[in-house]
C-alpha cells in the first residue's frame, strides 16, 4: 500500500474515486496500527523533504486537534492508538488536501477539519456559513474564499447552513459528486465506503457528477438524491429532510437502511467495532430511531429485537459481537 500511496500522490493521472476510498478505509481501520505507523512515519519523512511551510502547518494543526480530542484518561488507556493517529490522521489530511488543492484551490492555504469517531463538531466558515460535521468525517476548506466560487471538500457527513451570496456559489465537492447552492440548508452524506446522498431542507441545490456538466439534478425542499457508484445510478425521492439532519440535534435516525449500514453509522457514533458472527446477514431494510444519549447497550437491544433471531455481546467498550440466538435443544 505504501508504494501505491506514493504513486497516487506523485502520478500525473488523478486517482480514481475507488482508489481514494480504498486509501481512506485502509487508514481508518483499526487493524495493523503499528505497521501503519511505521509505514506512514517513513512516508511522512519522505514527504517532509519536499514539503513547504503550509504542509508543516497542516501537520501541527492536526496534532493539536488530536490532543484536543484525546481525554487524559483515555489517552493512557489507548496511548498506542493515539501515537498511531499522530501519523494516520495527518496523512489522511494531507492526502485529501492534495487532491483538493491540485484540482480546485492551488496556491490557497487550507484548513483540514477532522472529526474522529465518537465526536461531532460545529464550525463557521470564512464566509459565515455554518457547518455541523459528523463523526468520522473530514472537511477541507480555504482560509479565505477567493475567486468565483466558495468551494469545500467533504469526506464523511456534514450539514450545511450556507450564507447567501448570489455572486459566489457555494460548492461541496465529494469523491463522486458536486453539490452547488446559493443560500440554503442541506445535508450531505459521503463516506468513502458508500455513495453520496444529498438531502435538501430549504432553498435549492444543484447536484451533479464531477467533470460532467450534462449530468445534474435540481432539488427542492424535502427532496433527496442518492448516487450509487457501483451502478453509476441516481435515485431522486421525496424525503423528510428533518430526519436526515436529525443527527445535528442529538438524534440517530435510520430510514430504510440495511443492517450493515446501520452498524457502520453506529461504529462511527460510538467509536466501536462490530463483528458479525451470523450465518447470513439479513437483507431487509429497517427504520429505527434513537437518541444520541441512548447507551450502546440500549441501542443494540432494540436492533437485535428488530432484526430477530439475533443477540449481541459487548466484549469490551470498543468491540461488539452479533450472533444468532440459540434455539431450544442447542441448535442455532
Amino acid at each position: 500500500m505504501f508504494a501505491r500511496l506514493k504513486q497516487m500522490l506523485t502520478s500525473a493521472v488523478p486517482p480514481s474515486a475507488e482508489e481514494k476510498a480504498a486509501l481512506q478505509r485502509w487508514l481508518v481501520q483499526p487493524e495493523e496500527q503499528q505497521t501503519k505507523t511505521e509505514i506512514l512515519f517513513a512516508f511522512w519523512n519522505e514527504l517532509a523533504s519536499g514539503a513547504d511551510e503550509t504542509t508543516f502547518r497542516s501537520y501541527r494543526q492536526t496534532q493539536k486537534k488530536i490532543s484536543r480530542y484525546a481525554h487524559p484518561a483515555r489517552r493512557r488507556l489507548t496511548a498506542w492508538l493515539v501515537r498511531a493517529a499522530v501519523f494516520l490522521v495527518p496523512l489522511l489530511s494531507v492526502t485529501a488536501s492534495y487532491f483538493y488543492t491540485r484540482n480546485y484551490t492551488a496556491g490557497t492555504d487550507l484548513v483540514q477539519h477532522i472529526v474522529p469517531n465518537g465526536k461531532h463538531d460545529r464550525i463557521t466558515l470564512p464566509d459565515g456559513s455554518i457547518v455541523t460535521v459528523n463523526s468520522g468525517s473530514m472537511l477541507v476548506f480555504p482560509q479565505k474564499f477567493t475567486g468565483k466560487e466558495r468551494s469545500v471538500f467533504l469526506s464523511g457527513e456534514a450539514n450545511f447552513e450556507v450564507a447567501k451570496n448570489k455572486a459566489k456559489p457555494f460548492i461541496v465537492k465529494t469523491g463522486y459528486l458536486e453539490i452547488e447552492a446559493l443560500g440554503t440548508t442541506f445535508n450531505v452524506c459521503a463516506y468513502p465506503e458508500a455513495g453520496v446522498t444529498a438531502t435538501l431542507e430549504s432553498g435549492s441545490i444543484k447536484v451533479g457528477k464531477k467533470n460532467r456538466d450534462d449530468v445534474y439534478y435540481i432539488l427542492s425542499p424535502n427532496e433527496q438524491l442518492e448516487y450509487t457508484p457501483g451502478t453509476d445510478t441516481f435515485t431522486k425521492r421525496a424525503a423528510d429532510a428533518s430526519l436526515y439532519s436529525g443527527w445535528t440535534k442529538g438524534e440517530l435516525n435510520f430510514v430504510r437502511q440495511s443492517l450493515p449500514d446501520i452498524l457502520a453509522a453506529l461504529q462511527r457514533e460510538y467509536d466501536v467495532r462490530f463483528i458479525l458472527n451470523l450465518p447470513q446477514v439479513p437483507s431487509d431494510l429497517y427504520t429505527i430511531k434513537f437518541k444520541r444519549r441512548d447507551s450502546l447497550d440500549k441501542v443494540m437491544k432494540i436492533i437485535t429485537l428488530t432484526v430477530g433471531n439475533t443477540d449481541y455481546r459487548i466484549n469490551n467498550e470498543h468491540l461488539v459481537t452479533l450472533y444468532p440466538v440459540k434455539k431450544k435443544g442447542g441448535n442455532t
